[in-house]
């Protein structure tokens, strides 16, 4: 399992925007420990990033967003 932190560095989407996806009931952790704590499961990496926005994801070293909202990545 893994806490909110690893599973925030792992997908690329702040643990604030995880917590907006959770509230809104758009991406759920598997469980909720005894301390409160989120715990998400690996498999769920690929299912936060199809479902959560590029915007909310960070972008990748060496890409950049242009002013028309496009992406260009250096290979």
């Amino acid at each position: 399992m893994l806490s909110i932190s690893q599973f925030s560095k792992r997908c690329g989407i702040s643990a604030s925007a995880l917590r907006f996806y959770e509230r809104k009931g758009l991406l759920v952790p598997v469980e909720r420990q005894e301390n409160g704590y989120r715990a998400y499961s690996p498999q769920q990496v690929v299912e936060a990033r199809f479902r959560c926005p590029l915007g909310a994801r960070r972008w990748p070293r060496g890409c950049s967003r242009s002013r028309s909202r496009t992406s260009t990545c250096a290979a």
